[in-house]
């Protein structure tokens, strides 16, 4: 079974399920995105992929942290053996390896980060795909309202 083919059944069964709950008059569908990408093998691969990067990531800054972190020990325990040169030369070289791990992690896993992109591009044709599909149903069940379903459990 197509991938094309999934969505447009996982669509429909949501859509035959919830259009019970028309009410006066006005037919509402609500769309349940979270379960459609779920069933979506593409999806599926491609987030098990991304997954497998962003432990990378977190080693990669796991790493650079550890080192900026046994840096400041090591000064703090030679500080009495430096001059106030030394001492200040390895303190700036600590704040470029701090300030490159703190943008790294920003590069990764800040608002423009690779991670946001990547699920982006990831997820955007899968709903593309959907919404071309929710739009046809919706037309031909002539629905007047159709929503996106949002759980949020705290």
């Amino acid at each position: 079974m197509s991938s094309k083919t999934k969505v447009l059944l996982l669509v429909s069964v949501i859509f035959m399920t919830m259009g019970s709950f028309a009410q006066r008059g006005v037919r509402m569908a609500y769309v349940d995105m979270e379960y459609i990408l779920e069933n979506v093998d593409e999806y599926r691969d491609a987030t098990e992929q991304l997954e497998v990067k962003v432990q990378r990531w977190k080693v990669e800054i796991e790493q650079k942290q550890s080192i900026v972190e046994q840096m400041k020990k090591d000064l703090m325990a030679e500080k009495v053996l430096l001059t106030p040169e030394l001492i200040a030369e390895r303190d700036e070289e600590i704040q470029i390896l701090e300030k490159e791990m703190i943008e790294y992690q920003q590069d990764r896993f800040g608002p423009q980060g690779d991670l946001v992109l990547q699920k982006r591009r990831l997820i955007q044709p899968i709903q593309d795909q959907v919404f071309n599909e929710v739009q046809k149903i919706g037309v031909n069940k002539k629905y007047d309202f159709i929503f996106e379903l949002i759980v949020d459990i705290v």
